[in-house]
């Protein structure tokens, strides 16, 4: 087992732990702490409930917004969200079908 220990630190985690944090890290800058999403259109059903909203992400930078409150939308955004560099995100907030026109889309659940 001790052997087995050591072949797996020496020959696996020490060369990744160098791939992800040397000099030559494949791992991208981190996120700037405040970066800014615009929200574009909101679509509306009959009882003027939101059922999706467009968020617009203007940098050239892919943003990590998972856990951002959205005040206009009063939502929460879902973890794993990422708006592509110059691109947007769906959220919808009811299930619907898509279609591959949609682009991304990401289900949410309003704020209570």
């Amino acid at each position: 087992m001790e052997m087995a220990q050591d072949l797996i630190v020496r020959n696996y985690l020490v060369p990744k732990r160098r791939m992800y944090l040397g000099a030559h890290s494949v791992l991208p800058d981190a996120q700037p702490s405040e970066v800014t999403v615009r929200v574009g259109e909101i679509t509306y059903d009959l009882d003027d409930s939101i059922t999706s909203a467009e968020i617009k992400n203007d940098l050239d930078l892919a943003i990590d917004i998972s856990n951002l409150f959205l005040e206009e939308l009063n939502a929460v955004v879902p973890p794993g969200v990422v708006v592509p560099a110059k691109s947007n995100v769906l959220l919808l907030f009811e299930r619907r079908p898509t279609t591959k026109e949609d682009g991304f889309t990401v289900f949410v659940a309003p704020a209570e």
